[in-house]
């Protein structure tokens, strides 16, 4: 796409028109607020009236904890678009909710992701583990691609790291959940190759199995210089294991309670290359 001629000229920055942009800013509210009066609209009376689907306004309004007027027809939906106007969360929470529960959302959402990307959002819509509809934070195509695509399509791994992503980059994600999924997808992939006969393994028992029998493993890669290939892996592994600070409950008050975002991303891109690496065989049991 063009930008407009101002901002090639050299007179405006360019990264003031192309973002991304959080919230839900003034140009793109139009759109969204068009957007929500369509999702909820239910048909005409007989009497050339509007019809709203007043259940699914009544399960929003129990969900955002709010309240809507509900002395004429259309007060319901007055009411969700001045509050959502007036708070960019609240909107995005009610745009969320509409993706997962609407049947009609569902079937615009096209509508809405062609306005978010043409707005330059930082939003966008996507599937979570079990191919739900939300928004998700925008990542860059490449990177999507590289970690949606790491593990086999359908296994324990994919369905672990999917979770993982969304817990980082839906709406309402929880990073500790993230941290925790990309382990289980990485123990997913690699347990079978390292330990299968052992029905109780963990990342750790992994870890312990390659550094005690190092010889039983292969990597694709061969580095020269005596350069182990297998101890690279371990560490790979140990920094996912060990970097998660929140796995166990701990009485040290300085001990972090939860993992911040950027360690659970982090855990993440880690987790998809090594789960990658189980999965093609670039990492093998060779005894």
């Amino acid at each position: 796409m063009r930008k407009p001629l101002r901002y090639r000229g050299g007179g405006k920055s360019s990264i003031e028109w192309e973002g991304p942009f959080e919230g839900i800013p003034d140009w793109l509210w139009s759109a969204v607020s068009k957007w929500l009066l369509d999702v909820f609209r239910n048909g005409i009376s007989a009497y050339g009236d509007q019809i709203w689907n007043t259940q699914a306004l009544r399960a929003l309004e129990q969900f955002l904890r709010t309240s809507f007027s509900w002395t004429t027809d259309d007060g319901p939906v007055k009411s969700l678009l001045q509050q959502c106007g007036a708070d960019q969360d609240l909107a995005l929470d009610a745009i969320d909710w509409c993706l997962e529960h609407l049947e009609s959302a569902r079937r615009t959402a096209h509508e809405l992701q062609g306005s978010l990307t043409n707005s330059a959002s930082v939003w966008t819509i996507d599937v979570d583990e079990n191919d739900v509809l939300e928004l998700q934070r925008r990542v860059g195509e490449t990177v999507t691609t590289t970690v949606k695509t790491a593990a086999n399509p359908g296994s324990k791994s994919d369905f672990h790291l999917r979770q993982s992503w969304s817990n980082i980059y839906g709406l309402s994600g929880d990073p500790s959940v993230a941290y925790r999924e990309a382990v289980k997808a990485v123990e997913a992939a690699a347990i079978p190759i390292v330990s299968p006969a052992n029905g109780s393994a963990t990342l750790g028992t992994v870890i312990g199995e390659m550094k005690a029998n190092p010889t039983k493993f292969n990597c694709a890669l061969q580095p020269s210089g005596g350069l182990s290939a297998i101890d690279q892996v371990i560490g790979m592994l140990s920094l996912l294991w060990k970097a998660q600070l929140d796995r166990h409950g701990n009485p040290d008050p300085s001990a972090p309670i939860s993992a911040t975002p950027e360690e659970a991303e982090a855990a993440l891109h880690l987790a998809a290359t090594l789960v990658h690496w189980f999965d093609s065989g670039a990492v093998s049991n060779i005894s």
